[in-house]
């Protein structure tokens, strides 16, 4: 004898308009280097002869002068050793200018943005700055420590970003020779946040549909972004799909149902009470850069159990911002009741009296 279903569809209107796969894919382990891990830069000028140890820290054009102290610099702990004042390999007398350049993969705008930059023992130099893609967020002739730039954040860009640190002097006389005489230290650091956000369903809208919009608002990019829905019944049809068995589905842009997708059951107390059901996990193949949205489809179907039935049940939904830290933890997830019911009492199921 077939079994007759009943089939509720819950919608995930992540708001429009639909995006698409950026060019700037990240490099594998962006995320996880020596000057960026847990959504944080701390980039340091370091020593050059570290390069073999610690390549990712060095700075293109730099060579030692004098280790900084304390050791890890402004901005501890760095995993970046040999925190160090540098200059150009050769130090010119006369007017010299010199560049140090360095080009790292960052997840677009940060939340907050300081920045050191310091010559050895403050001795005066006509200029030093630092500019981020071609933006100078620091210009200074004295050395400054910890200078808050978060009006500056916007230098940075979702993808590959260069900094440039230029200093200038003018004094006669060859330098560097015996003693450390001309040197720089400059220090970046920079958190990264996104905010994804689910806008709660109306009360009214807990039977056949449910819309949800889900955004970042930034200010940085969402990589890795994944998404959640359960619904917290016992009562779900299941079905086969890529080698496992589904009872709830989500199909969309970035989603592969079949090979990414995680089909489990699950439990979950509400209201004080227990509930046992199903949830689904997928991650999604895009990033989701400051005001974009994305539109996905959850679809699950409830077993019809006699002529008339009546169950009320818990359905919970969320997602975060996967390698990029989620400022906000309350506005990315909820939870509701939700009712399966035959006949139905249009707009919603109503308990039996």
């Amino acid at each position: 004898m077939t079994v007759r279903t009943a089939v509720l569809v819950l919608t995930l209107l992540l708001a429009l308009p639909l995006i698409s796969a950026h060019a700037a894919k990240p490099p594998d382990g962006w995320n996880h280097t020596h000057y960026f891990e847990f959504s944080e830069l701390n980039l340091p000028t370091v020593t050059p002869d570290l390069a073999f140890t610690f390549p990712e820290c060095v700075w293109q054009g730099t060579k030692y002068v004098l280790n900084v102290s304390p050791a890890d610099g402004d901005f501890s702990p760095t995993n970046c050793e040999g925190v160090s004042y540098v200059w150009a390999p050769t130090c010119k007398a006369g007017l010299q200018t010199v560049v140090f350049k360095k080009r790292v993969w960052l997840p677009g705008k940060p939340i907050e943005f300081q920045a050191s930059l310091a010559s050895l023992n403050d001795k005066p130099l006509t200029f030093m700055e630092i500019r981020v893609n071609d933006v100078t967020v620091l210009h200074t002739k004295v050395s400054e420590h910890k200078r808050g730039l978060k009006t500056k954040a916007s230098a940075f860009e979702f993808g590959w970003n260069d900094i440039l640190v230029r200093a200038r002097k003018n004094a006669p006389g060859a330098c560097n020779q015996f003693v450390a005489e001309y040197g720089v230290y400059a220090h970046l650091h920079a958190k990264f946040a996104a905010d994804m956000r689910i806008k709660p369903p109306e009360p009214t809208k807990l039977t056949a549909k449910i819309p949800l919009v889900v955004s970042n608002t930034g200010p940085s990019t969402a990589l890795g972004v994944g998404i959640r829905f359960s619904v917290y019944t016992p009562n779900l049809v299941r079905r086969p799909i890529g080698g496992q068995t589904a009872a709830i589905l989500i199909a969309g842009p970035g989603i592969d149902a079949v090979i990414k997708c995680s089909y489990t059951t699950a439990a979950f107390t509400f209201h004080h009470e227990n509930y046992s059901g199903y949830q689904t996990i997928c991650p999604i193949a895009l990033d989701l850069k400051p005001g974009e949205t994305i539109q996905l489809f959850v679809t699950f179907a409830y077993k019809n159990l006699s002529s008339t039935y009546f169950e009320k049940f818990p359905i919970a939904w969320s997602t975060s911002g996967g390698e990029v830290s989620d400022q906000r933890q309350g506005n990315n997830q909820g939870y509701r009741f939700a009712y399966a019911c035959k006949p139905a009492h249009p707009p919603e199921c109503k308990q039996p009296s």
